[in-house]
């Protein structure tokens, strides 16, 4: 029995050890890119930041309690998770890991990425990174030029309330498909129906118009089938909320991926030789 329990709790903390493994990565690959001469002038500062909220995210993905179904546990995680989004600085951002591990013996676990970003205002945004279940709740469009279904990922919740932001019954709610396995349709729709919304008190697709509008919607093409499994995708689309956060224009964001891009592809060419 104690051999079944721990085999269990392996493969509930699976996917947050593959997570971890795609932000190592990402953070990698981009102090890589700050290094050379593909380094954008002018964005150390946000990068630096989106640097430090990557660490963070690491180490939030090794202490979750996933499947752990130990309401103590639980508890004393959401509690330090809240302190450390107050004492968040202006502009300063972290990750947090959500999503569903589903039912036991069931469909594979799904994650999602909550970049958490405090504004000048001391308002806060979160963004939601998605790259799997619950994209049908994202907005969608098709791509003028090609007619490509195009999806918002990440999706900004903008100017959410420092009460709503700090709530720890909500992150309770948030969190709790993974630490405890939950059917995966009743976890979505739980988190896409109710709880996201509540923090920016309108539905994402309301958001969607909002950031469609100031020019800053983060579109692109569904991940593969074949890929959406993995974390790379995931988080690349964190990548791009902490730059936004971190205050770099939609153009300058991605002018740091790209540089990304070419750092993991110099590193996968390095290995094949």
């Amino acid at each position: 029995a104690v051999g079944g329990a721990g085999s269990a709790a392996a493969a509930a903390a699976a996917p947050l050890s593959a997570l971890q493994a795609a932000l190592e990565l990402v953070l990698w690959a981009v102090q890589q890119a700050e290094a050379s001469e593909l380094a954008v002038a002018g964005d150390d500062a946000a990068v630096e930041k989106a640097c430090a909220a990557l660490r963070s995210g690491i180490a939030l993905a090794s202490e979750l309690p996933v499947g752990s179904s130990d309401p103590r546990r639980a508890v004393d995680f959401v509690a330090a998770l809240v302190a450390r989004i107050e004492q968040l600085p202006k502009r300063g951002s972290m990750l947090v890991p959500a999503g569903w591990l589903g039912e036991e013996g069931g469909a594979p676990a799904n994650l999602l990425l909550l970049a958490v970003a405090r504004r000048d205002d001391d308002q806060f945004d979160v963004w939601v990174c998605n790259t799997a279940g619950g994209l049908e709740y994202h907005a969608a469009r098709a791509d003028g030029a090609l007619g490509a279904l195009l999806v918002l990922a990440p999706a900004r919740l903008p100017a959410i309330a420092a009460s709503r932001a700090t709530l720890p019954s909500l992150w309770l709610l948030l969190l709790r498909p993974l630490f405890w396995h939950t059917p995966a349709a009743a976890a979505k729709n739980s988190i896409y129906e109710q709880l996201l919304p509540y923090l920016p008190r309108k539905p994402l697709l309301a958001c969607a118009a909002e950031e469609e509008a100031e020019g800053g919607a983060a579109w692109g093409k569904p991940p593969a089938s074949e890929t959406s499994s993995g974390c790379g995708a995931l988080a690349l689309q964190a990548l791009h909320a902490l730059l936004r956060a971190g205050g770099l224009s939609p153009a300058a964001s991605r002018h740091v991926e790209m540089s990304v891009h070419a750092a993991m592809a110099a590193r996968l060419a390095a290995n094949l030789d």
